[in-house]
């Protein structure tokens, strides 16, 4: 019992770790607004101040 629990619990982190890369992939370009590479306003901040 204890072991099957476990081993939930460990291929739980897995995909949860899995997926916390792709995400961070996927918008890896995006820094503090802004994309890396060409600078131009990216994400949820708006462009007014």
């Amino acid at each position: 019992m204890t072991q099957n629990f476990v081993i939930v619990c460990v291929v739980a982190a897995l995909i949860v770790m899995g997926l916390l890369a792709f995400v961070h992939e996927r918008h890896g370009e995006c820094l503090h607004g802004r994309l890396v590479k060409t600078h131009m306003p990216c994400g949820s901040v708006s462009p007014s101040i």
